[in-house]
Order: structure tokens, then sequence, then C-alpha cells
């Protein structure tokens, strides 16, 4: 099984590396979402706040909200297929 591959966050301040931490994109908002290591196993990380119905990682924001899930693609889907519509009528 291939290792998830995750996005990597570097913070540095006047005197030198301050944090280092993996990244994964919220799957419902499309913010950043930092992952935080397991206690004693080093780089390898979980990922707790994941949607139940999509599985995707979601932000604590997301996890909290009370909407029902609707991941980023789809609201972008339904933008893209509410402008075709306004064009057809000519609003």
């Amino acid at each position: 099984m291939a290792r998830q591959r995750w996005n990597y966050l570097v913070e540095t301040g006047p005197f030198g590396v301050v944090r280092e931490a993996d990244l994964a994109t919220c799957g419902h908002c499309n913010r950043q979402v930092v992952l935080t290591p397991e206690p004693g196993e080093g780089v390898i990380c979980r990922v707790d706040p994941k949607c139940w119905s999509c599985q995707k990682v979601v932000c604590e924001e997301c996890k909290r909200s009370l909407e029902p899930c609707k991941t980023w693609e789809r609201r972008m889907e339904e933008q893209e297929s509410h402008a075709r519509l306004r064009r057809a009528i000519g609003v």
C-alpha cells in the first residue's frame, strides 16, 4: 500500500526554523490542516479530523459545522452549473 503524501510546512523566524509539520487540504473548504504526529512514531501522522461521510480530511471548523457533507469539488461543480444556467438564460 502506498503511503499518503502530504504537503509540508516549514515556519521560520529570525533565528531559524521554528516549526515543521505535515499539512493536508480540507476536503470541504480547501483550507490547510496541520497534521499532528503520533507520539513516539516520528514522521508518521495520524489524521483525526475525518468526515464520516466522504472520508476526507476536514478542518476543525468544518467538522464542527452542522451542514451536511459537501466536498470542495461538489461545491465547485454546483457553482459552475449555476453560472452556465445564468449565461444560458441571460441573467
